[in-house]
């Protein structure tokens, strides 16, 4: 979509200014440690990715049952930036949190496992449907 990179830099901007303010006060900090706890759940990460992706993957699994379109993407599609933008600044915290703490690497590594390919299953569709297109129409000429 267009703006939609614009959209998702800013949010991640806003995102990190804010944490990064807020990181100071104590009550904020304990906060984020309890939060960072949930980092280290794997559900947590495949709710992220399927809310970042506007729910592409339970939508191709309906399409897989010929069950139609469950309109995901019309009530999540304005939101993707911003949760898009939460995502990745979850992983980013997670991978700081984790830095030096090899207890904590693996979920890190797991949780990015999950969530990327979910995140960004639109953009894999996409491209795979434009590679498709291309070489049919090539196999026609």
């Amino acid at each position: 979509s267009p703006g939609f990179a614009r959209a998702l830099i800013v949010r991640v901007g806003v995102i990190f200014l804010v944490v990064s303010a807020a990181s100071s006060s104590r009550l904020v900090r304990g906060w984020l440690d309890y939060l960072y706890m949930w980092f280290q759940m794997e559900v947590v990460w495949g709710i992220m990715g399927l809310l970042s992706s506007a729910c592409c993957a339970l939508q191709l699994l309906l399409n897989a049952f010929s069950l139609g379109c469950a309109g995901f993407n019309t009530v999540l599609g304005p939101y993707r930036p911003s949760l898009m933008a939460l995502t990745l600044s979850m992983q980013a915290g997670q991978w700081l949190l984790a830095r030096g703490r090899f207890d904590m690497q693996r979920q890190a590594v797991i949780g990015t496992v999950i969530t990327f390919p979910l995140m960004l299953l639109p953009e894999f569709l996409y491209i795979f449907s434009r590679v498709g297109k291309s070489s049919r129409r090539t196999n026609m000429d």
